[in-house]
């Protein structure tokens, strides 16, 4: 069993289009990967202003990945799924 994966999306707002078809799009590549031990939480940048704060979120959208070598940021453009398997390290 691999070490899980913990995802971050932290985002300024969950209803923009843009926002959705990144979702969308980190979704489906997660649901298409043979990877299956992770979490993925979405996070409002005005709802949740203590947490992005804490951890120093800069701009959005910011996608966090931490497993147990650390924690990595994809920050800017979301919206690329090469960009995101490489990102991801997910067949």
């Amino acid at each position: 069993m691999t070490n899980p994966i913990k995802l971050s999306l932290f985002v300024a707002s969950k209803d923009s289009p843009t926002t959705t078809i990144q979702i969308t799009t980190i979704k489906d590549l997660l649901n298409s990967s043979k990877e299956k031990n992770y979490t993925f939480n979405i996070y409002e940048l005005f709802e949740d202003w203590q947490k992005a704060r804490d951890i120093r979120i800069l701009a959005t959208p910011t996608l966090i990945k931490e497993t147990a070598n650390g924690e990595s940021r994809l920050i800017g453009n979301l919206l690329n799924k090469n960009d995101l398997l490489n990102f991801l390290s997910i067949e």
